[in-house]
C-alpha cells in the first residue's frame, strides 16, 4: 500500500531552474528512472460536464472531462502532476516530463517540475475508479488517493529534448473506513494496539 491516513510526501520548496529552464534536477530524474513506477499523491479532481453547446460549436450533451492534480510521492522535488484523460496510441498512457514557468515562490518565481499523465480511459473505468477512490478517502478522514503508474523507461530516456514515457498499467488504492474507529479496530499492519480496551486479550509471547 502506498500509504496511510493520507500523511504527504511533498518534500521541501521548489528548487532554482537550471540555466535553460528547465528545473528537473537529473537526480530527480535517476531516482524515477530507476524504477518501474511512479507514485503519485492525487489531491484534486475537478470534474467538468457540458450540456447543450456554444451556438458556433456542436452539441456537448453530457460531455464529461476529469483532470486530477497531485504530487509525486518519495522524491527529492517538490512535481506537480496533473493527469488528464486522451487517445494514446499503442500504451495505457504516456508521462510527460514538463515544468510550469513563474510560479510565486517566497517572494520570486521560480519554474515548478510538472508531470503529465495523459491516460487512455475509452469505457470511462478509470475515470469511475478515481471518483470512487477520491470519495472514499475524503470520506475516511484522508487528504490524498495514492496511484500509481506502471512505467517502461527506455535506455536514454531522459536524454532526450521531449522526455516521456509510456505507461503500461494504473493502480488506485483507497480505503472507505469511518475516521471515528479506534486504533485497534483497523486492518492488521494499520493498527496499533496501544488503545485496546482489555489488554489482557493480548499475549507478548507465545507459550513454546
Amino acid at each position: 500500500m502506498l500509504g496511510r491516513k493520507g500523511k504527504s510526501n511533498a518534500p521541501a520548496g521548489p528548487k532554482q531552474a537550471a540555466p535553460d529552464g528547465n528545473p528537473w534536477d537529473r537526480s530527480t530524474l535517476d531516482q524515477i528512472g530507476g524504477g518501474d513506477r511512479i507514485n503519485i499523491q492525487v489531491t484534486h479532481l475537478e470534474i467538468r460536464r457540458r450540456f447543450g453547446g456554444r451556438p458556433d460549436r456542436a452539441l456537448e450533451d453530457g460531455a464529461l472531462e476529469v483532470i486530477g492534480t497531485g504530487f509525486l510521492a518519495h522524491v527529492g522535488q517538490h512535481v506537480y502532476v496533473e493527469l488528464t484523460f486522451g487517445a494514446v496510441q499503442d500504451h495505457l498512457g504516456v508521462a510527460v516530463f514538463d515544468y510550469q514557468l513563474g510560479e510565486k515562490y517566497k517572494g520570486g518565481n521560480v519554474h515548478v517540475p510538472l508531470l503529465h499523465v495523459i491516460l487512455n480511459d475509452r469505457d470511462g473505468s478509470i475515470v469511475a475508479a478515481l471518483r470512487e477512490g477520491m470519495r472514499d478517502v475524503l470520506l475516511s478522514g484522508e487528504t490524498v488517493l495514492a496511484v500509481r503508474c506502471w512505467c517502461s523507461f527506455p535506455r536514454g530516456w531522459a536524454d532526450a529534448n521531449d522526455i516521456r514515457c509510456p505507461i503500461t498499467g494504473f493502480n488506485i488504492w483507497s480505503n472507505l473506513v469511518s475516521p471515528r474507529i479506534p486504533e485497534w479496530q483497523r486492518p492488521m499492519g494499520e493498527n496499533n494496539l496501544s488503545d485496546i480496551p482489555d489488554a489482557t486479550k493480548l499475549r507478548a509471547y507465545q507459550d513454546r
